[in-house]
C-alpha cells in the first residue's frame, strides 16, 4: 500500500512539473481539433466541428453567422465528450486539454502498478509503474493533449479484465 501511494505521488509530481516546464499551448492539429469538438459539446452542439473538410461539407449545416458546423466523423468520441464535460466545469481553455490527458496518464500508471502487483511482486509493480510514467511516447502525447493515454487506459483495463481470471484473481 505504501508503494502504491509513493508511485501515485511521484507520478503526480512529475506530471505537473513537466507540464509546467514544457507547456506552451496546443500546437498540434489533432488536440486543437479535439478541443474544438469538446467546446461544441460543452455548448450543447454535440459532436460537431467547425473545421471544414471536403468529405464533411456535404450534408453539413450552415449556421446563421455563415460558419460551417459539420458532424465530426474523424475522431473517436470518448475523449472529446469527456473533455466537453470537463470544459463545463473549468471553462473551455486550451490548458485543460493536456491536464485531462495527464490525468488519464496518471490513471494508466496507477493501473499498471495494480495490474503488475496482481500478477507479479510489489517490486516488479513499482518498476513497471515508473517505466510507464517515464515512457517517452505516452508522456509526450499526454503533455501535448493527445488522447493516447485514454486509449492506453482502456486497453489496459480490457486486458486486465481478461487476464485477471487467468492470474488467479
Amino acid at each position: 500500500m505504501r508503494n502504491a501511494l509513493l508511485v501515485s505521488v511521484l507520478a503526480l509530481t512529475v506530471a505537473l512539473a513537466l507540464l509546467r516546464l514544457t507547456y506552451r499551448g496546443l500546437s498540434h492539429p489533432e488536440p486543437l481539433e479535439l478541443a474544438q469538438v469538446a467546446r461544441n459539446v460543452s455548448r450543447g452542439l454535440g459532436l460537431t466541428t467547425n473545421v471544414g473538410r471536403a468529405e464533411e461539407v456535404l450534408g453539413s449545416a450552415a449556421r446563421a453567422d455563415g460558419a460551417l458546423r459539420a458532424p465530426d466523423f474523424r475522431n473517436p468520441p470518448l475523449f472529446p465528450l469527456t473533455l466537453g464535460i470537463v470544459f463545463c466545469f473549468f471553462g473551455p481553455r486550451d490548458e485543460v486539454v493536456p491536464l485531462l490527458s495527464l490525468l488519464f496518464h496518471l490513471l494508466v500508471v496507477i493501473t499498471v502498478f495494480q495490474f503488475a502487483r496482481s500478477i507479479a511482486s510489489e517490486e516488479a509493480a513499482v518498476l513497471a509503474a515508473v517505466g510507464t510514467l517515464f515512457s517517452p511516447c505516452l508522456l509526450s502525447a499526454s503533455l501535448n493533449g493527445f488522447p493516447a493515454s485514454l486509449s492506453a487506459l482502456l486497453l489496459l483495463l480490457a486486458t486486465w479484465s481478461i487476464a485477471g481470471p487467468c492470474s488467479g484473481e
